[in-house]
Parts: C-alpha cells; sequence; structure tokens
C-alpha cells in the first residue's frame, strides 16, 4: 500500500496527491474521512450498516421540527442538506445509506476537512441543531423568520385588502406575533386555500411564531444525538484519503449517482486499498481553490469520462 505524504502545493496546482501509478489508474475510486474511522477501515474495509435505520430517524425528526416551524434554518450546511441530500438523496433506495467514493481525488478531500468529520450527515445535524439553539436564543433572527412569515402569509399588498381594517398597515417591519396569528386565524377561517404549504416543507404556515419552549425540549431530547455528531469533530486529529481499487466484479455492484460519485451497497474489503494520505492541512477554503481550478479541473473530467466508459462497460457484461 502507498502511504503518500501530502504535498500543499502539488495538490494546489494538480490536485493530486499519490503516485502517478494511482491517479493514472481509472480503476482506483478515492474515498475522503477522518482519523476516528482511520482504524477501522484499515482493519475491516469500507463498510455500511444498511438495517441501521436510527440515523434515518433521527435525521427525519429534525426536519420535521424545521418543518413545523416552517424554517429553512440559518446555515445553508443545516436543514436543506439534511432534507434533499441525506433523507431524500442518501437513502433514497429502501431507506439505505451506501458508501460513498470519489471519481475525482479532489472532491474526496473535502470529507478529510475538519468541517465534515463524521461525514456530511453529520455535519448536517450539528449544524440544524446548533440552528435551533440559535432560534431560542437571538431574537433579531427569530424577527426575521417572523418577517419571512409574515410576506409568506400575504403574499402582497392586494390582499392586505381582503384584511380587517386594523391589519391593512401592517407589513414586514412593524408585523407582530399577535398580529401575525390573527391574520391567520382570519384567513384560515375565510380563505383556508391561501394557507398554502411552504416551500421546502410539506407543512401549511404555522398558525403563530414558533414557541421557545417545544424547541427547547425537542433539543433536549436530542441531547445524545448532538454528542455523537459532534464526537467526531471534536476529536479530529486529521484528514484521511484513500484510494481503492475496484475490479471487475466491484464494478458491477457499483451504481452511479452522478454528482454525488459512485456508490456501493456492498463492503470493500481493506485488501482494496492501494493508498493512504494522512494531513491535517487541508482546510475548506484550500479545497475550494482546488475545485475552482480550471487546470484540475479538465484533468478530472478527462478521469471521469474514462471512468464512466469503464463503469459503464462493467454494467452491460452483468
Amino acid at each position: 500500500m502507498e502511504i503518500a505524504t501530502f504535498d500543499t502545493e502539488r495538490f494546489r496546482k494538480d490536485g493530486e496527491i499519490f503516485s502517478r501509478e494511482i491517479h493514472d489508474n481509472e480503476r482506483i475510486l478515492f474515498h475522503g474521512t477522518t482519523s476516528i474511522c482511520e482504524e477501522n477501515i484499515l482493519n475491516n474495509g469500507l463498510t455500511s450498516n444498511l438495517s441501521d435505520n436510527s440515523i434515518l430517524s433521527t435525521i427525519t425528526s429534525i426536519i420535521e421540527q424545521f418543518e413545523k416551524m416552517a424554517w429553512a434554518g440559518d446555515d445553508a450546511g443545516g436543514f436543506l442538506v439534511l432534507k434533499y441530500y441525506s433523507k431524500e438523496s442518501d437513502y433514497r433506495k429502501s431507506g439505505k445509506k451506501p458508501i460513498f467514493f470519489k471519481h475525482e481525488l479532489s472532491t474526496a478531500c473535502l470529507y478529510a476537512t475538519i468541517d465534515f468529520a463524521g461525514g456530511e450527515s453529520s455535519r448536517a445535524i450539528r449544524k440544524s441543531l446548533s440552528d435551533l439553539e440559535k432560534y431560542c436564543n437571538n431574537d433579531e433572527l427569530r424577527s426575521e423568520h417572523l418577517q419571512k412569515l409574515w410576506r409568506k402569509l400575504v403574499k402582497n399588498s392586494s390582499w392586505l385588502e381582503v384584511l380587517p381594517r386594523k391589519f391593512r398597515k401592517t407589513n414586514a417591519k412593524n408585523v407582530t406575533p399577535e398580529i401575525y396569528s390573527e391574520v391567520w386565524d382570519f384567513m384560515k377561517n375565510n380563505w383556508p386555500t391561501m394557507l398554502e404549504q411552504w416551500p421546502p416543507c410539506s407543512h401549511q404556515l404555522p398558525p403563530h411564531l414558533p414557541k421557545i419552549e417545544p424547541i427547547q425540549k425537542f433539543l433536549n431530547q436530542m441531547k445524545e444525538v448532538n454528542v455523537k455528531a459532534n464526537y467526531p469533530i471534536i476529536n479530529y486529529q486529521y484528514g484521511v484519503i484513500f484510494a481503492i481499487k475496484m475490479n471487475n466484479e466491484d464494478f458491477h455492484t457499483l451504481e452511479n449517482w452522478g454528482e454525488q460519485g459512485i456508490v456501493s451497497f456492498q463492503s470493500i474489503g481493506p485488501e482494496k486499498i492501494v493508498g493512504i494520505c494522512r494531513t491535517d492541512e487541508i482546510s475548506y477554503a484550500l479545497w475550494e481553490e482546488v475545485k475552482m481550478s480550471t487546470v484540475v479541473n479538465n484533468r478530472h473530467q478527462d478521469r471521469i469520462r474514462n471512468q464512466i466508459k469503464l463503469y459503464q462497460k462493467t454494467q452491460s457484461q452483468k
């Protein structure tokens, strides 16, 4: 197994860290993770507990909390990722989450950064619960949410004409929680169809600004979940990038999920690991810089095209 030393300048220039033998081999896929997972992967390979539904249940509970509030959160990496990537994409097949591999190394490196410690779902759980904490403690955040709810409720100024006279001068800047609730009740009783669903949530607009106490109760219920989600980031020492060489039999079990990469619902044994790089030098800023590199992208696109051809060829031989 090749043990690579992370060269920041080479990575910045070429988006590569392993030998040419590895980067030129189209059968090799990459997987980024962090130090707490390293020993288990080296000993047991890459595995996914497909029978464990507890994570999906947790994700669903958090999503439902945000949807009841009709709030998308303050951090784009929280609720929105949890709903559209973690639940609706990662668990798209019978509620089972696969193992993810990347065509190109630079994308895999994102998951070796401290921000992604534990994986994208753990990161989204951390950010979602943090947003709920902020919501409880930040008057300005709740005020912004009230303004957005009011705009959704009233839609445009012409709709104010259908409201009782005392509400017609209300706008997003002077609306109060009490006025919002009164107008909501008025619409519910007179024009219930106006309370249409609020994208991206599946619930109607709430009848009042979400109260803090139920959110705090939910956060108390999620304490153990929060501890588990934060464990990888608290215990982060360095990132790890694995190079895994697939054979024809492996390719028969792989699925191409487009931008999400190649996925497997089968375990990949440790004997398939042909390269490893440990580094604490990868930051989100460095990853983003490399991601925007035209030279790196052109090289990676060629590799991806060739790899997809290989993937399609092996799939046709099933």
